[in-house]
């Protein structure tokens, strides 16, 4: 208090004095008295403030626990001393001995803010805590929601333009991370998942070529929407290789038979199932090739087994008909010999017959004779013989 004073009279000395001193401009008086009465002031002025305590500093900011708005943001006001080095997180802050600061936080998490004063030496240091309030957390879900949404929505489109099964887990994953339904999203899903399954039964139908399952593939084709012109043409190509398999597997039957009986009818039915393939089948031809050429030796053999066989029954032919015809002349010249013999004792027998008389006769005349009568082939036989065969006596020779 009492330095405050002999301030307070410093200050009044030195304010006299410099209206002494414009005074003695005017009037033209001394100016020395005026000048020691300045020196006085200036002195009780600098020996009162040598003695004045400095200011303490100080740091004020209100609350020590602050709550964000709906978008994150904080503005925290404080005062401290004027001139004192403000710092907040180490950051340098203008102020006037009031200062502004403006906070946004980025996440649910809280944030802590160091805020520091230092004045003559003196430091002040303040720890604040920004809390997210629940609106801001709203806005924070909000936020992730639309960005999972955006997510799931790019990771949906690349399963659809692009069917796999890992973009399809790509695509789920990121639509079961969405909080709420969205059943436009998990219908398009469902279309993706229904082609992964119509494709793995088409792809086993193109390695099996198994008949059975064209129907259930046509069906699950049917029920998908997604690249259904593609899967359609990839089932028409597989209905197309069943049929060749089926043709194939009949053609393949009839080689197989014709393999083991060697026929020509078999060979050349064979031969019409192949062509009608409409691939080649080089190796199923190789072997009716195979057929053809046994075929073709079996017929050599059989033309010349033929041959032989002719060749042996000409030779026998023209062997018999020598006997026979041998036999015919022995036999004519015997019954020319028992004809002339039956003419001459029918010359020297009286003209009637007996019974036991020998007559001449022909194997197809219906005469007998007692002599040579007009041409043929005579034989002897007794009267006897001829009457049992129903002959009767020549008019011309009896």
């Amino acid at each position: 208090m009492f330095w405050g004073i002999v301030i307070l009279l410093g200050v009044g000395a030195l304010g006299y004095s410099l209206y002494r001193l414009i005074r003695s401009f005017i009037k033209k008086e001394s100016k020395k008295p005026v000048l020691a009465m300045a020196v006085g002031g200036l002195v009780l002025m600098g020996a009162g403030g040598s003695q004045v305590p400095a200011e303490a500093s100080y740091l004020n900011v209100g609350q020590e626990t602050y709550e964000t708005d709906q978008v994150g943001k904080v503005t925290i006001k404080g005062e401290t001393n004027e001139g004192s080095e403000l710092t907040i997180d180490d950051k340098a802050l203008d102020h006037d001995g009031t200062f502004t600061y403006k906070v946004q936080l980025t996440d649910e998490g809280e944030k802590e803010l160091h805020i520091k004063s230092v004045h003559n030496g003196q430091e002040t240091l303040k720890v604040l805590t920004i809390k997210p309030s629940k609106e801001y957390l709203a806005h924070l879900e909000t936020q992730a929601e639309e960005s999972r949404l955006e997510q799931a929505e790019v990771a949906l489109k690349l399963a659809e333009n692009s069917p796999t099964q890992a973009h399809y887990d790509e695509a789920f994953t990121k639509i079961q991370a969405l909080s709420q339904s969205y059943p436009e999203m998990e219908e398009r899903l469902t279309q993706v998942d229904q082609h992964l399954t119509t494709l793995a039964l088409v792809e086993k139908l193109e390695t099996s070529l198994d008949k059975g399952q064209v129907a259930t593939v046509k069906e699950h084709i049917e029920q998908t929407t997604l690249e259904q012109d593609s899967l359609k043409k990839r089932l028409t190509a597989c209905e197309a290789k069943i049929a060749e398999k089926e043709q194939v597997a009949a053609a393949l039957a009839l080689v197989e038979k014709a393999e083991a009986s060697n026929a020509e009818g078999d060979y050349q039915t064979a031969t019409t199932a192949l062509a009608k393939l409409p691939n080649k089948q080089a190796d199923l031809e190789k072997r009716l090739g195979t057929v053809k050429d046994q075929i073709e030796t079996k017929k050599q053999e059989a033309a010349a087994k033929k041959a032989e066989e002719e060749k042996v029954a000409a030779e026998k032919a023209a062997a018999e008909k020598a006997a026979a015809e041998q036999a015919e002349a022995e036999r004519q010249a015997q019954a020319q010999a028992q004809a002339d013999a039956a003419a001459q004792a029918e010359q020297a027998a009286p003209p009637a017959a007996e019974v036991g008389t020998t007559v001449l006769i022909t194997r197809t005349g219906e005469k007998y004779h007692n002599r040579k009568c007009g041409n043929g082939n005579y034989f002897s036989a007794t009267l006897a013989e001829a009457q049992s065969r129903g002959l009767t006596p020549c008019s011309k020779c009896f």
